[in-house]
């Protein structure tokens, strides 16, 4: 069930845009979003269960996830689902961008890995002055035992970030935020592996 999230059936081509640090991104440019989507993916020194207790820790987000000013844990549903308020930092003249996400994990007792769907939601928190909400989007986290020791991590997402964000800008700086966060999320591992 797990390998066939890693590239989806898709109309369009996924193409590799960077390949640096034991970091692969790849992208498409999907029909009916300008926007691209990105998978990017990385080899991690820590267990499945390591990274994924990482993934739920939400109040570290912004110290090792790329562009995020902040985030709020609005609620946990059982211990699979939690949902989550953050802000995305944009550079002038652009206004910050906000989310509401629900992720839902599912654990593959066969391969021994998770699953961390994640859709993007309208509601929960009344919208901030200054900031855009983001209201369409999804992605997930897919995280694989790999070789001695190793978890095998993708980070795949796509969203609508509004009109007024033009798309040329957007698409050329799309491969950079996946991979600063795969490069914290190694290091926040490794930060967790040795407290």
């Amino acid at each position: 069930l797990l390998p066939i999230y890693v590239f989806p059936q898709s109309k369009d081509v996924w193409k590799l845009a960077r390949d640096k640090n034991g970091i692969k991104i790849y992208t498409r440019l999907n029909r009916g979003n300008k926007f691209k989507e990105y998978n990017a993916q990385v080899k991690i020194k820590a267990s499945p269960d390591d990274v994924l207790q990482v993934l739920k820790r939400v109040k570290r987000y912004p110290y090792w996830m790329s562009s995020l000013k902040k985030v709020e844990l609005l609620k946990w549903e059982g211990d699979s689902v939690f949902y989550t308020w953050s802000r995305l930092s944009l550079p002038w003249p652009f206004h910050d961008r906000d989310q509401i996400s629900r992720s839902s994990i599912t654990r593959d007792s066969t391969a021994k890995g998770f699953l961390i769907s994640i859709h993007l939601l309208k509601g929960m928190v009344s919208p901030k002055e200054g900031v855009v909400r983001i209201n369409k989007g999804d992605g997930f986290w897919l995280i694989r035992p790999g070789l001695n020791g190793e978890s095998v991590v993708t980070f795949q997402f796509q969203a609508d970030l509004g009109n007024k964000l033009p798309a040329w800008l957007v698409n050329m700086f799309i491969v950079d935020s996946p991979y600063k966060t795969l490069i914290g999320l190694k290091k926040e591992v490794q930060r967790e592996k040795n407290q």
